[in-house]
């Protein structure tokens, strides 16, 4: 701890005002102290945020399930697949647009076409599928007892839905679409990892082309 010390000047009479001298080495070593101790402070709170994060189900920006969350709900559907055999598909989109929205109108604008993309999806939903969000920006359905053919149909709904509500901003239309991959699993040896990956790829294909 830094500290101060009150001295009197050599041959000072009796009843001479004190003169301040600072310590200037117990200050140095009082602000590093505080300096180091924000920064641990500073560490715990990122750690603890990101531990909030975790332990939250939803999404910020879309409102659906955030990553942890809908992998977990994978995880959970894969062990329902050892017992109860049946097809589990995945539909992952992304919104072609949205790169571009983020730069020409802002990220605010990127996310009210991600908003409004998972509105119209969700007005499609059967109370047994699950919509979820990646930190970037992708959304993913769970369909259970869907097979891929069932995953493309689901596909081709969702961009006539999206064609037929355009976002609108200030009065203007803008035309949204999605690159979907669908992936599908009748095996539970197949890993909620590996599921994903191949809707990723899907979608990376569908952009391409």
């Amino acid at each position: 701890m830094g500290y101060a010390v009150w001295t009197l000047a050599q041959g000072a009479s009796q009843g001479a005002v004190s003169v301040p001298f600072v310590d200037w080495v117990g200050l140095l070593w009082l602000l590093a102290w505080c300096w180091l101790n924000a920064g641990l402070v500073g560490m715990v709170l990122l750690k603890l945020m990101e531990k909030i994060r975790e332990l939250s189900t939803e999404d910020e920006v879309s409102g659906a399930l955030n990553i942890h969350a809908f992998m977990a709900l994978l995880a959970s559907e894969r062990e329902r697949l050892r017992r109860h055999p049946q097809v589990q598909s995945v539909l992952l989109c992304t919104v072609d647009q949205h790169t571009a929205l983020c730069s020409q109108f802002g990220f605010a604008v990127g996310d009210a076409a991600l908003r409004h993309v998972t509105t119209v999806i969700g007005h499609s939903l059967r109370k047994t599928d699950r919509l979820g969000c990646t930190p970037q920006g992708e959304l993913i359905l769970f369909l259970p007892d869907t097979p891929a053919i069932g995953g493309i149909l689901v596909a081709e709904r969702t961009q006539a839905a999206l064609k037929a509500q355009p976002l609108l901003i200030k009065g203007q239309s803008i035309a949204l679409s999605l690159s979907m991959g669908v992936a599908s699993r009748n095996d539970a040896s197949i890993a909620c990892e590996a599921l994903l990956d191949m809707a990723y790829r899907g979608a990376a294909r569908a952009r391409r082309e």
